[in-house]
């Protein structure tokens, strides 16, 4: 990916953030689902992997932005966009040498 793209999907991710998840903390915030109305995103950190999952309850394709922010400089970060279908649930990851600063997921 490059730079350009890199820096504006990092940019959306931080702008429309459903859900953020620090190292500190390492938790997971659940997707809405509960309701059977909403959408929504987790995110979770396991070891040196950031792990997202967005969860869609319409019945139109959207697109989840996955953001892993890596701690050392030397790795790079990881951004993806996956197409979210119509009631269904998309799983990403990425992988970090050193460790995880925070990982981010969001439906746009």
């Amino acid at each position: 990916m490059n730079r350009l793209k890199q820096a504006a999907v990092t940019a959306a991710v931080l702008a429309g953030m459903a859900t953020f998840a620090p190292a500190a903390h390492a938790s997971t915030t659940p997707p809405e689902q509960s309701t059977g109305t909403l959408s929504g995103c987790s995110t979770r950190i396991s070891g040196n992997d950031g792990i997202g999952s967005c969860y869609n309850t319409t019945g139109v394709r959207k697109t989840m932005i996955f953001h892993v922010e890596c701690n050392n400089w030397l790795d790079g970060n990881i951004d993806k966009e996956l197409e979210v279908g119509p009631y269904s649930t998309v799983e990403a990851s990425g992988h970090c040498w050193s460790s995880v600063d925070w990982v981010a997921a969001n439906l746009l």
